[in-house]
């Protein structure tokens, strides 16, 4: 009994290489941006500038000029540059009025799905013409960068050229804002917690009411994103207004590498009773002076208690 063969692939067409290519790119863009070892090499500043620089933008373009004779090469990748740039901000603004946060992932995520719609629509538009009058990338395509400055008017001229400059300076930054590390943050994570019914660190389970004699237990926690080793001082202080001045119930030091993390307990006695009285945790580095208070600390956290 014969069978119809399979049909055979299609395969791609002129007209549809750029459009391919972009494909492709995008998806590379994707891998060195969320593969893990392929995020921390030198191809993630240089692939990234091509995508968010150009790609949306042409993409863009192509859908809206699927013909060949419409504008020339040199207008395209302009006007893609160009595009791209309009394009950005506006995803932003769209994921800000969206339920979705702002972050990389999600900006990354939104900048692919419009790059590779518009890919689609271009497709889609250039198929509906016919096949001599869609744009297609080949070698007696002509590329000639000052075409935009040879305009019949002088000042015609001159805008173009500062739109090319525009362009090229944003561009540049761009290039920098990407390919130019930040330096790190420097900072002390300092917090405290109380213990909830289970014996865990709660943030909710804040002593209200302390025993004079049994005391309240805390966590005091403590990290170093310093570049260097730290060395902390944490003294409790307990007085009846907010400076902190008060009397010290309690004191110790810790010793941190950079990077490392600690959570101490520690219970608290108050040696007097009261209403209102404030629970001062002051951070020092070093050694802390004769009178702390929350003047002198680097920071400070601050309870309100009753002790009976």
């Amino acid at each position: 009994m014969d069978t119809d063969p399979e049909p055979a692939a299609r395969p791609v067409s002129g007209y549809q290489v750029d459009l391919v290519g972009a494909a492709v790119y995008t998806v590379v863009a994707v891998a060195v941006a969320l593969v893990p070892g392929l995020d921390e090499t030198a191809l993630r500043p240089v692939i990234a500038v091509g995508f968010g620089l150009f790609l949306p933008g042409y993409a863009f373009v192509a859908g809206l000029f699927p013909a060949g004779g419409t504008v020339s090469l040199t207008a395209r990748l302009v006007f893609s540059l160009a595009a791209s740039l309009a394009l950005l901000p506006l995803v932003g603004v769209a994921l800000h009025v969206s339920p979705f946060a702002i972050t990389g992932a999600s900006a990354l995520i939104a900048t692919v799905a419009l790059t590779l719609a518009s890919l689609a629509v271009a497709n889609r538009r250039r198929e509906a013409l016919p096949p001599d009058e869609r744009f297609r990338l080949g070698p007696a395509l002509p590329f000639d960068p000052t075409a935009l400055l040879a305009s019949e008017g002088r000042a015609e001229s001159l805008v173009n050229g500062l739109v090319l400059v525009s362009l090229l300076v944003a561009a540049v930054s761009v290039s920098a804002a990407v390919t130019v590390q930040p330096p790190a943050e420097r900072y002390t994570e300092f917090a405290v917690l109380g213990e909830n019914e289970t014996g865990d660190p709660s943030a909710t389970a804040y002593p209200r009411w302390i025993d004079e004699e049994d005391g309240a237990p805390v966590y005091v926690s403590l990290g170093n994103h310093h570049q260097r080793a730290m060395d902390y001082t944490v003294v409790v202080t307990l007085s009846e207004d907010a400076s902190g001045s008060g009397e010290t119930i309690d004191r110790f030091g810790v010793e941190l590498a950079p990077g490392e993390r600690t959570q101490l307990r520690r219970t608290l006695s108050p040696p007097t009773t009261g209403r209102d009285l404030r629970l001062t945790f002051l951070l020092y580095r070093g050694d802390p002076p004769a009178d702390p208070s929350r003047s002198t600390a680097r920071q400070d956290l601050q309870l309100v208690v009753d002790v009976y």
